[in-house]
């Protein structure tokens, strides 16, 4: 039943210019919400199991047993989003019973699960990134007793969404769609992690005493299509551009990396010495830009734990250091936090007494930020006043700006950035030499990417981003408080708006795009003991006019152009100079939908330092070198990957270059200007060039003998009008066949054909001689003749397996 209380229910016919609010109290405390994606709808799942529904974001709320529909008492274990299709999501009933919506929450139609949800931790629910109706199941068998002897998983398939259910497999740890985005591959394909032995009691099973295969099958897993990839493996992923598997080889005591961007053709990641990873103390991170980053833990004692951050090339294939020492917990999960809206904007914390760390437990953690996708970390600068307009009191050399990262966190699903806001940033955190406790921390904010930062309120707060970052709403946090603090410029201007009772504020929501102006904060409240308080925040008075976009009229439009880069010395970021739409600070309007051609791209630029990144066995040094590992050495050379690149006029390269210590970010674009990457350049040998080369000698060819031919024409005529002058007849020359004469037309033919095949031979052979002593022009013209093969993604692959081959044999 919804309780409202009019003490704190403040209408929302309130005063244009303020905001107004509602309350709710749910039945038991709020332990999971989510957003419909492009709807006003969200679901929140309490811990007493009562689903409850807002279609008006979260101005009011209803129980799902008082919507219609034989929901029973109305609890359910879980509620699960489609991952691909926003209007759908599925409540997990007890039982087998499953409820479906496909409108956005508004209907619920039921269905059952072949099995029970299983109970070891492994997802209930696959979906297919095209199918929407296509759905996976992975359920329980025989699994009523923890000392059942044959308890297993169970994963059955469904292409009507849930109505009829047929079996894929049986003694599972997942099983998944793999085919979607670039990944080749038949739509009914299913790849499966399961036990080669089909036996015993599941949760039993490790990688001793039962190996974990990772097979595919076309056809919806058919055992007639289904082929076998790896024999032992710990897990497998999909990471953006990539799928990753960690196999166990020498009876399970190492662990290798296989890295595929196609699920067909898999390679050995290299990684310079001492780095490869040999347990599961490996975190693969967030990729967005065209490689991979993964944390390797190099210390891994509890209390200090630390690694190395390393970062791929292309295709996976080749990592390199990007940054030592850098932060994690026991859990494995790793301090490193990327921007949503900037692509290559990251930051990380790094432990920077690692010496004293591992003796004393106690880990000292700076900050820093990379502007090119992790080639260069730098500290971040502070501002120059604090937030009462005061200085900061430390050392010039030893001041920098600190922040709270993911560890650190209370709520680490608190994130940074917006995926409407581009470049706008808020962090708890501190100015000194090192960070301090989340408790003592400050809140910062930065509009343009992390480059300037300026405190806009001392204390730490959680916050939440509406109108595409013109509006942030906060709120203390871990501390009681009945207020709130918003501002509606982007961080300039906070005013404060009381909400009528303390509450330990636990979450403040919007919908997930962050575009509307309406909030849900959720929080306790010792008045209802281990009950959530629902407090609606409505921002819609307080802009009432829309803001006007007018590029044409630049004194009418409420918008401007910003790039990120504005601030440094380089006007582009990743090659190139790109400006971004924002709200004018000063104007006083909101924005609403979300803008349409949200940036533009003035340029590409020169390529400059910060284009570049340490290349695989090389790392950064002191002063920012990268300089050579001991003990290594450069990559072996690969012409025919830059041979066979096209410019953007499709014209293949001229020169292939000698690899040097650094090598260019994937996600750059530019072109020309500096380019420390290239070494010693050498002439491209590949079989287009040449092609392209006997076309130009062939015409050569031609002409010189038309010339010769018309020469000797012209020969013989001026000849045979000599002749008529006066002949001489020697012995033997007056018989000719058919009563031909011998100076008619076919005898001058006749003399023709040899001149020009001596004369072409002559030619022919004088440009072959040419063109075999020009570099890149001689006889062999294969790829492999000199050292190199055409790869799936690019150069830096090593030996693609095969696996097919394996099966065939």
């Amino acid at each position: 039943m919804i309780s409202d209380s009019t003490q704190h229910d403040r209408r929302l016919a309130a005063e244009v210019g303020k905001p107004t609010h509602k309350r709710h109290e749910f039945s038991a405390e709020v332990s999971d919400y989510t957003w419909f994606h492009n709807s006003t709808n969200v679901i929140a799942h309490c811990l007493d199991g009562t689903i409850w529904l807002s279609v008006n974001e979260g101005y009011t709320w209803t129980q799902l047993k008082d919507i219609g529909g034989d929901f029973g008492d109305g609890h359910a274990m879980a509620v699960i989003p489609h991952k691909y299709e926003p209007s759908r999501a599925y409540l997990i009933a007890r039982g087998q019973r499953i409820w479906v919506t496909m409108d956005y929450g508004q209907n619920w139609k039921p269905f059952d699960a072949p099995d029970l949800p299983n109970a070891m931790f492994i997802d209930v629910l696959g979906f297919h990134h095209e199918n929407p109706d296509w759905l996976i199941w992975t359920g329980q068998f025989h699994c009523d007793s923890v000392v059942s002897p044959d308890c297993r998983a169970r994963a059955w398939y469904s292409t009507d969404n849930g109505q009829y259910w047929k079996p894929i497999d049986e003694y599972v740890r997942t099983c998944t769609w793999p085919a979607k985005g670039h990944f080749p591959g038949k739509p009914s394909t299913i790849m499966c992690q399961s036990y080669k032995s089909k036996k015993g009691s599941q949760p039993t099973f490790n990688s001793n005493n039962n190996a974990l295969e990772l097979i595919s099958g076309d056809q919806f897993y058919n055992p007639s299509y289904r082929r076998k990839i790896f024999d032992n493996v710990i897990d497998s992923a999909t990471f953006s551009d990539f799928l990753l598997v960690g196999e166990l080889r020498n009876k399970g005591t190492d662990l290798q990396m296989q890295v595929s961007l196609n699920g067909v053709d898999w390679a050995v990641p290299t990684f310079p010495p001492n780095m490869a990873p040999k347990s599961p103390a490996y975190t693969v991170l967030e990729s967005r830009t065209k490689a991979l980053f993964l944390h390797v833990t190099t210390h891994s004692n509890s209390g200090s734990e630390w690694g190395t951050l390393m970062k791929s090339n292309s295709n996976g294939s080749y990592y390199a250091i990007s940054q030592e020492h850098v932060n994690r917990n026991s859990k494995g999960f790793v301090d490193f936090d990327k921007t949503q809206s900037l692509e290559g904007i990251a930051f990380l914390n790094v432990v920077t007494n690692p010496d004293s760390a591992a003796l004393n437990k106690v880990k000292t953690l700076q900050t820093r930020v990379s502007h090119n996708d992790g080639g260069h970390w730098d500290l971040l600068d502070p501002p120059g006043l604090d937030s009462l307009g005061k200085s900061y009191d430390c050392v010039q050399k030893n001041c920098s700006l600190h922040l709270q990262s993911f560890t650190e966190r209370p709520n680490p699903a608190l994130s940074y950035t917006s995926p409407s806001a581009p470049g706008l940033i808020l962090a708890v955190g501190n100015v000194g030499s090192k960070l301090g406790k989340w408790s003592d921390g400050d809140t910062f904010l930065s509009r343009d990417g992390g480059f300037v930062w300026e405190e806009v309120r001392k204390g730490a707060y959680m916050w939440e981003f509406g109108d595409q970052g013109n509006i942030i709403v906060m709120a203390a946090d871990q501390k009681p408080t009945s207020k709130v603090i918003y501002t509606l410029d982007q961080g300039k201007a906070w005013s404060e708006y009381d909400f009528g009772e303390e509450l330990i504020v636990t979450g403040i929501a919007t919908v997930p795009e962050d575009v509307h102006r309406k909030f849900m904060l959720f929080g306790l409240t010792p008045k209802a003991a281990h009950k959530t308080i629902g407090i609606f925040l409505d921002f819609t008075h307080t802009e009432p006019r829309k803001c006007n976009r007018d590029p044409a009229h630049p004194e009418n439009d409420d918008f401007e152009l910003f790039s990120p880069s504005e601030n440094r010395k380089e006007d582009c970021l990743f090659g190139t100079q790109t400006y971004y739409i924002r709200r004018k600070r000063q104007a006083k309007c909101y924005v609403g939908e979300e803008l349409k051609n949200p940036h533009e791209i003035r340029k590409t630029c020169e390529c400059t330092d910060v284009d570049f990144e340490c290349e695989y066995n090389f790392a950064r040094n002191s002063t920012g070198q990268c300089v050579q590992l001991p003990g290594t050495s450069l990559l072996p050379e690969d012409p025919y990957s830059q041979c066979s690149v096209k410019d953007s006029k499709g014209n293949l390269a001229d020169q292939w270059f000698e690899r040097t210590s650094v090598r260019k970010i994937p996600i750059s674009k530019c072109e020309g200007g500096k380019r420390p990457d290239r070494g010693k350049a050498h002439d491209c040998p590949n079989r287009l060039r040449w092609a392209h080369g006997i076309f130009w000698w062939g015409s050569v060819l031609f002409a010189a003998v038309l010339l010769a031919g018309l020469v000797s024409f012209w020969w013989t005529q001026k000849a045979g009008n000599r002749g008529s002058g006066g002949r001489i007849r020697l012995p033997g020359s007056s018989s000719t066949p058919s009563g031909f004469s011998s100076g008619g037309p076919l005898s001058t033919l006749a003399s023709v054909v040899p001149f020009l095949q001596g004369v072409g031979l002559i030619v022919f052979s004088k440009l072959y001689d040419l063109a075999e002593s020009i570099p890149g022009l001689g006889r062999s013209r294969t790829r492999e003749s000199f050292g190199y093969r055409s790869l799936s993604a690019d150069a830096d692959a090593e030996v693609l397996n095969d696996y097919d081959d394996d099966e065939e044999a």
